[in-house]
This record gives C-alpha cells, structure tokens and sequence, in this order.
C-alpha cells in the first residue's frame, strides 16, 4: 500500500555511467524537472566506482533538491556494464505509485508526465500508457555544447500485440506504469539480457496488460553523430550498419525470438525463424550487412543501368 503521498508520487528511475558527460546527464535531470507534474522522485543509479564522477552527481543533485522534486542517488560500484542491473537496483529504491524510465542521453518533453498519467487516473482499468518519441540527431563541440543536428524519425503507433512481437515501438522513455495495477514479478528486469533488456521487459508486460496509447510526443530519443549510443534497431533506421552490433543485438534479439516463444506458444515469425535468422547473423553479421543494405543497393544500380540502356522502357 502506498501512502497518501506516494500514492500521487512519480517515480523515473535515470540510469547514467562515468562514459556520459555530466552535462547530457545534466540536460536529462532538467528535462525531468521541467515537467509540470509534482511530486517527482527522480531514482539516479550510477554505475560507477570512481569517485571524483560520484562526487560531480552529488554536486549535480544539490541543485535540484526540493520537497516536490527530489532525487535520490543509487551507486552500483563497478566498471563492468550492468544496464538491466541498474534499472533494478532503480526500482527497488522507487517510492512512487507509477513507474517511469529514462537514460541520461535522452530527454523527457515537458508534458511527458501529464499525459502519461492522466489515462491512468481517468480509468482504473489502464495499468499502464505509452506516447510517441521523437528521434533528433545531436552533436557534441569541443566545449561539451550539445548540437542538436536535425528533427526526422518518429516513433509510435497505435497498439497492437501481434503488430509489438513483430518489432518494439516503444521505448524505454516512452511509457508510465501504474504499479497498484500490475503484477509486482512483471516490474523486474530480466538480467540475462545485457541488451534489448525494455523489450523483454515490455512484452512479458504486454501479454498480460494492454496499454493505451498517448498520441502525443512525449520524449526525445537523442542520437549522437558518432553513433555511440545508439541501438541495433536505430542503426537499421539510419541505414547505417555496424559489424559489432550487429553481432551483439543479434545474440540479444535471438534471446527475444525464444522469450517469445515462451509467452505466446502461437506465435510464428515464418519459415525460417526470426531465432534462426538472429541466430545466423550473430554468427555472421556481414550477412546481415549484404542482405539487407548492398543487395537492395546493387538493385537499385543495375536498375538504373537497365534503365539507362532502354531496357526497361
């Protein structure tokens, strides 16, 4: 049971580590802050055991301490890369009545909490909501100011299970949970997964509680020139393929096509699996690269050479 303020309290667990700047971390923070909802705790996990970065937080947090916006600061002591860890140890330390994430080279809109939270008020059958997330290209100069480059790619679409097991639209900033609606055991990350860890949480979510969609954008996915911190899936969309990704989303995605299978023994990715597929490019990404980027592009060329000669006229 929560109490009468936990009960209005919006949790955001904010996972950052010693290779972001505090500065993106910064901007992260802020654009939690600058939601217009109250209360907000903010759960910062750092992952991190060096010292002068904990002490940089800290100077950070006392900036933002007040009794309606307050966070509180988790450190998991090591160097070794724990994201699915993180958003745990997050969790256990939430205090709120709804749940919410963010990464630190990502940013909430203003209205992120608003209209997340006010379909769970308004009906006590919605567990949890989602909302559009737009992707903006960002650079970083030599004085650490963030650049944003360009505004282009959306995410989000209305709802749909079979449409979600096909591909995640929703990311991990993108969503508010109502935890008096949901089963405590689905509020865990799976931590064999040291990728895709949001969609193996979410699907286990989505096969058990339908979300609603908010039609609005709520939260900004930041891309960073360089390509550091982005995805496998982000990659795909920018049609910009990374050999090491590939290899590591692929043994992740793999994991995803067998969770899936254990929660909807229906579900059918075709003839040849999408388990065999991932399985197939994790080994062999350069695969991947020719079957879904230069084969395409080869025919294009030789169309246009056919078209050049008069042969398709």
């Amino acid at each position: 049971m929560y109490s009468t303020y936990e009960d209005s309290l919006v949790s955001i667990v904010l996972r950052t580590t010693k290779k972001r700047d505090v500065l993106v971390l910064n901007e992260a923070i802020r654009s939690i802050a600058s939601n217009k909802y109250r209360p907000i705790e903010v759960v910062l996990v750092a992952q991190t055991d060096d010292n002068n970065f904990i002490q940089l937080i800290k100077n950070l947090i006392d900036n933002y301490q007040d009794l309606e916006f307050f966070i509180d600061l988790v450190i998991n002591p090591t160097d070794q890369d724990q994201r699915t860890r993180n958003l745990n140890l997050g969790i256990d330390r939430a205090k709120g009545r709804y749940l919410g994430f963010l990464d630190d080279d990502d940013i909430f809109y203003e209205n992120h909490i608003l209209d997340l939270i006010s379909p769970l008020r308004q009906s006590e059958h919605i567990p949890w909501s989602y909302g559009d997330v737009m992707l903006v290209s960002y650079s970083m100069d030599n004085s650490h100011e963030i650049i944003q480059e360009n505004r282009g790619i959306s995410y989000g679409k209305n709802f749909d299970l079979e449409d979600f097991f096909r591909g995640n639209f929703i990311p991990i900033h993108a969503y508010l949970i109502d935890r008096t609606r949901v089963d405590s055991n689905l509020l865990k990350f799976d931590e064999n997964f040291a990728l895709a860890e949001d969609y193996a949480f979410l699907l286990r979510l989505a096969v058990n509680y339908q979300p609603y969609y908010v039609k609005e954008f709520v939260s900004e996915y930041r891309i960073f020139k360089d390509l550091s911190n982005s995805t496998l899936i982000v990659n795909d969309l920018l049609k910009m393929p990374d050999r090491s990704k590939i290899k590591a989303w692929s043994k992740a995605l793999w994991q995803i096509e067998v969770l899936k299978e254990g929660l909807l023994p229906a579900y059918s990715s075709g003839l040849f699996s999408q388990k065999l597929r991932k399985y197939f490019f994790y080994h062999f990404p350069d695969v991947k690269i020719f079957l879904q980027y230069k084969l395409p592009a080869l025919r294009r060329f030789l169309i246009d050479i056919f078209h050049g000669l008069g042969f398709m006229d």
